[in-house]
Parts: C-alpha cells; structure tokens; sequence
C-alpha cells in the first residue's frame, strides 16, 4: 500500500513498508489513521535522499546531510555515508604515498645506475692506463724507436706494413695490412 507524502510541497508517493524503516513515520502511522497525505515541512531534495537511502541502504547518501537521517530516526553507520571530500583525501593520501614509494625506488636505482656508472669509468681508467703503459718495440727491422702498445709501431712507421715491400696501408691499429695480418 502506498502513502501520499506532501514534503513542503513536492508530492511523493511512496510505499508503506518502506517508509516504516523510519522510526518517525512507523510511530505516526501506528498512532494515527492517514486518511489523505502527510505534510512534511523539510526540505523535498533531502528527502529524495532520506526515501533512496530507506530503499537501499548501500545508497551513497551524503555524510554531510546526517541531521536529515537524524530527524526521519533513521538508523545509521556514520562511517558509511558519502562523503566526496574525504574519499578524495583518502585517495590523495594514497596517491601521495605511490608517488613517494616511486621516488624512494627512482632513487634506488639512480644510486645503483650511479655506482655501475662509477665502476664502468674506474675500469676504463685502469685499462686505458695500461694499455697506455704497454710500450713495446716497433716491429720494423733495424727501428728501435719504442710504441704505444694500442698502435703496434712507433709514430714514424704508423701507416706502413711491417712486411717488407708491401705497399698496402695497414688499418688503424694494426702494424700489417689485411693481406699480411696473419703472417707474422
């Protein structure tokens, strides 16, 4: 059966065991015969929220209208109404969190990047100071000058084959030819 609500004006029909939820209307409408409607002086866009809550509990009625559930004495869990500001507090808290999290790992393996960077130079170094260190005798007959070991001839012969006769450039670092790397 459904009742006629007249809540400053708006009219609402609504039904009986679900308007009984309320403690306020189930006391009225056990004391009292209803013969046309009930007027209601409270506000009719707080009460869409008061007759959607009372026909579902999981409904997200705003936290900040309570004092509505207050007068209708209706039974409620604080905790679980809406409110839009504290899940976006909740939400940026998280966020806050992620994003610290991220920069805590960022700087992790900045720190690791850095000490493998660290360890790559310190190697380099150490190579390249021994290669530089190697010095050896140039290949060519009757040359005594001393050479670089990454060059393999001395500074007057680079750019020449060490076979004698040959007349072929040998490639960068190398003090023979491609035709005469093998022999030696």
């Amino acid at each position: 059966m459904s009742i006629i609500l007249n809540v400053s004006g708006k009219i609402f029909r609504v039904l009986r065991e679900i308007i009984c939820k309320s403690e306020l209307f189930k006391n009225l409408l056990e004391d009292c015969v209803i013969e046309n409607e009930i007027i209601v002086d409270r506000s009719s866009k707080l009460f869409k929220h008061v007759y959607a809550y009372l026909l579902d509990d999981k409904y997200p009625y705003p936290k900040e209208y309570h004092s509505e559930l207050d007068y209708y004495l209706i039974s409620y869990d604080i905790n679980l109404l809406y409110d839009p500001y504290g899940q976006l507090s909740n939400r940026l808290e998280l966020l806050e969190k992620n994003v610290s999290t991220l920069n805590d790992k960022m700087f992790v393996m900045f720190d690791e990047i850095q000490e493998q960077t660290t360890d790559i130079v310190r190697e380099l170094t150490i190579f390249t100071n021994n290669e530089l260190n190697l010095m050896g005798s140039c290949p060519f007959n009757d040359c005594h000058r001393e050479y670089c070991h990454y060059r393999q001839a001395c500074t007057y012969h680079r750019g020449e084959c060490v076979i004698n006769g040959c007349k072929n450039i040998p490639d960068g670092r190398f003090a023979c030819c491609r035709d005469h790397l093998f022999d030696r």
